[in-house]
């Protein structure tokens, strides 16, 4: 258990890092990762945030990979794609804030 919650933390910490440096670089204007910059163009355009944008489309990302594993897609993965996705999006919202 304890091997697990070492595994778990270290994994929000990278997602933490690698979500706050793609939000950072994308507010300060310096360009976006060619993955970010669908949510980036269409938050400019549409009410939603970047963070929110990033969340939807990262869901339409996990609906491909079900679609195109069909039987070899695990149950499994879905809440933890879901729930990594989602921490992603949060953490992009916190530059935002600022």
């Amino acid at each position: 258990m304890k091997a697990y919650v070492y595994r778990y933390f270290w994994f929000t910490a990278g997602l933490f890092i690698n979500s706050m440096g793609i939000a950072l670089i994308t507010k300060a204007a310096l360009g976006t990762s060619p993955i970010s910059s669908l949510p980036y163009v269409l938050s400019l355009r549409f009410p939603l945030s970047f963070g929110q944008f990033t969340f939807i489309i990262n869901m339409f990302f996990i609906l491909g990979q079900i679609l195109l594993l069909r039987s070899r897609f695990q149950p499994l993965q879905l809440p933890r794609s879901a729930k990594s996705a989602s921490a992603a999006s949060r953490f992009c919202l916190i530059p935002a804030w600022s």
